[in-house]
């Protein structure tokens, strides 16, 4: 009940005592057995990064609980390799195999978890987290649910589908004559789509390529690589069958505009369903 000031070079701090705690640092470890508040929100990049380093947490539960009681290294890397390569996306956040409920959702402590979030206050008591945060999003066993939506995953029945309709057309339907547009227009819609693609991955996250203030190249390039990998997964689940199946069930003088229309029905897609996007990025950032 006033204030004192901690200094050291070790990494565990022990207190025991009542009344209002401030903490300022880069990370904490700690155990409350009783009611408290919450007050969360974003932390500066860099220490961001820092802390989503596996080995903060472990060195971290060395200190306090010692090297036979701590998470296993697997757990630790299991929990941020695949999150905090670009921590400006889950700045602030919630993850961890999290059991409890999220609105009327109940999230499943069996799989990771991740709940995007803004600047919140909560109660935390032994029995959970108790507060409305503002949801960004939700990544859950492989779905992705912009806001409060409902998680959506890949929906591997319409690539099948799509998919057996494009080997039958191969087989079926002789190949168009060459004469679609020229390449440039082929090169502008390629660049058209990752800029709609990353500024509708903005209106989600909070973050896109123009917006990553303070980010090292490592980390540009990282959120590059996903958003890329993402539209180019998505692509060739969805967008190349479209284009080998269209171009072959048009009239001769319609076959140009086959490619356009699947172009087009991908870039719909991706706008208004950007949760399946998300999901093919998702599924390969965790091989």
């Amino acid at each position: 009940e006033e204030r004192r000031q901690y200094n050291g070079t070790g990494w565990a701090y022990y207190f025991q005592g009542s009344g209002e705690i401030q903490v300022a640092s880069r990370s904490f470890y700690a155990t409350a057995p009783d009611t408290f508040s919450l007050e969360m929100s974003p932390a500066e990049p860099a220490v961001l990064a820092e802390v989503l380093r596996p080995r903060t947490l472990l060195d971290l539960q060395d200190a306090a609980v010692g090297p036979d009681a701590r998470e296993a290294v697997a757990n630790a890397t299991a929990l941020f390799a695949s999150h905090g390569r670009v921590p400006h996306l889950v700045n602030p956040g919630i993850l961890g195999h999290l059991n409890g409920s999220l609105g009327d959702r109940r999230l499943d402590p069996s799989g990771v978890s991740l709940v995007r979030t803004g600047s919140w206050e909560a109660n935390v008591s032994p029995t959970g987290i108790q507060g409305t945060p503002p949801v960004h999003y939700l990544a859950a066993d492989g779905g992705f649910a912009p806001g409060g939506e409902d998680p959506v995953s890949i929906p591997w029945w319409l690539v099948g589908i799509l998919w057996l309709v494009a080997l039958v057309s191969l087989g079926l339907r002789a190949r168009p004559e060459a004469g679609g547009f020229p390449l440039w227009v082929g090169a502008l819609a390629v660049v058209g789509l990752f800029l709609a693609w990353d500024l509708r991955f903005g209106s989600i996250t909070g973050t896109h390529l123009t917006t990553v203030d303070g980010a090292s190249i490592g980390m540009v390039m990282a959120l590059a690589g996903f958003q890329l990998l993402a539209l180019l997964v998505a692509a060739g689940l969805l967008l190349a069958p479209l284009s080998l199946s269209l171009p072959r069930w048009l009239p001769p003088r319609f076959e140009r505009w086959g490619r356009a229309g699947a172009y087009l029905a991908f870039l719909f897609l991706v706008l208004v369903l950007p949760g399946i996007v998300m999901a093919a990025g998702l599924l390969v950032a965790r091989l």
